[in-house]
């Protein structure tokens, strides 16, 4: 294993997952590691640019991408819908990808990444974020945060398909 990445928004620890899954799996001491913590529902994408950023730059060597979360963690226990909604939305769980590089690629053993785009929507920060309630960290979620993504989902989408001279045709069905 050449490097580990782990992508988190609620495994907040020092030092970080990574190091503890590197124990844990009896890595080579000079793997190489990344956290990404704090990234909400972005992190996943955010982690796998940098893991396909890492094999493409050393052929050969391949690198595993784990999201965990424990969700169960930063409940906040409250009475309002609020909490409801987040609590009954977001739990525990955890998914690995291990990747190489493209010259290991032989289209029969998995999907291969081509390209990425992702899209900040800065004018909407405070959609998703923690809060601090009675000393307890408690999940806020605005309830319009769909529409936010739904109404900018165009725009990574379309420079990357431009980027790699796609087109999109939609057809009524």
């Amino acid at each position: 294993m050449g490097y580990l990445a782990c992508v988190t928004s609620t495994g907040f620890l020092c030092p970080g997952v990574s190091a503890h899954i590197a124990k844990i799996l009896n890595f080579r001491p000079d793997v190489r590691r990344t956290d990404i913590l704090g990234m909400g529902c972005n992190a996943g994408i955010n982690g796998l640019q940098v893991v396909t950023d890492y094999v493409r730059m050393n052929p050969g060597k391949k690198a595993l991408l784990l999201a965990i979360e424990v969700c169960s963690s930063a409940y906040y226990v409250g009475s309002s819908m609020e909490t409801a909604v987040v609590t009954s939305l977001f739990g525990d769980g955890s998914a690995a990808l291990l990747i190489s590089s493209a010259d290991e690629y032989t289209g029969a053993n998995g999907p291969m990444i081509v390209d990425f785009e992702s899209e900040t929507i800065t004018e909407n920060i405070d959609a998703l974020r923690y809060n601090l309630v009675n000393g307890m960290l408690s999940f806020y979620l605005d309830k319009d945060i769909s529409y936010v993504i739904g109404a900018n989902i165009h725009k990574p989408i379309q420079r990357l398909l431009e980027r790699n001279d796609l087109k999109c045709e939609l057809r009524a069905e």
